[in-house]
């Protein structure tokens, strides 16, 4: 992760173990990784949670974390929603469940009003060189996602199949892939999928309704994952 430092410059943290985030007691925020001392950013922001409440002792930083070879967001109950912005498109981390960060993105913290610009962590992911084991874990944690009950606003779930779709086309170039592998691919790009979510973003962006998939959408999603998953096990 990368963050601009209170007294300048730029500072770069490995996410190797857990990663803390919260409010110190001057109101800055501060990055704490557990493994060497904590480093005060440049974001002063009373919107940013302390790390726990004074009175109950209660949880309420934001935590990085890797698990099972992918990193992820976990909100312990900070006062203000976190926030992050992955392929261009933003979605609200539910509290104490975590989320997957799957590509370079940006994480906001604290009251995020208009002029507070730079309230946000930077998380670059180096990515796998193993097509298949890349791909494995991504539909794995969008997966997971979809069969959580957090929010999944439609504009951002589809710029998340659109990218998974992608990177399908990519690894069907370079390697021998089978029928369903092929089926599945279809599936998300034409028969279903990204059709559905595209009416939904359409929705949404003419009436303002909830930005949230439909219960229809979701669980399409976890159908053709779900086999997806299957298919990539049985190629790698």
């Amino acid at each position: 992760m990368t963050f601009s430092r209170k007294n300048g410059g730029t500072e770069e943290v490995r996410i190797d173990n857990s990663v803390e985030v919260y409010r110190g007691d001057d109101w800055y925020a501060v990055v704490d990784p557990q493994d060497r001392p904590p480093i005060t950013t440049d974001i002063q922001d009373g919107g940013v949670s302390r790390r726990e409440d004074p009175e109950t002792g209660e949880k309420k930083y934001i935590e990085f974390f890797k698990e099972d070879g992918g990193i992820y967001v976990l909100d312990h109950g900070s006062k203000n929603p976190t926030v992050l912005e992955d392929l261009g498109e933003e979605v609200e981390i539910t509290p104490r469940q975590k989320f997957p960060i799957q590509h370079d993105s940006r994480i906001y913290i604290g009251t995020q009003n208009d002029y507070v610009t730079d309230s946000y962590i930077k998380v670059e992911i180096i990515e796998s060189t193993d097509s298949w084991q890349l791909l494995h874990r991504q539909v794995n944690m969008l997966n997971d996602l979809v069969k959580g009950d957090g929010a999944l606003p439609p504009g951002w779930t589809l710029s998340q199949v659109q990218k998974l779709r992608d990177d399908m086309y990519q690894l069907q170039q370079q390697k021998q892939t089978t029928e369903s592998f092929q089926g599945c691919l279809q599936t998300l790009e034409n028969d279903v999928i990204e059709e559905k979510l595209q009416v939904e973003v359409d929705v949404i962006d003419g009436n303002g309704d909830d930005d949230e998939i439909s219960v229809a959408t979701r669980d399409e999603m976890k159908s053709v994952l779900t086999r997806l998953d299957g298919v990539i096990e049985r190629n790698r």
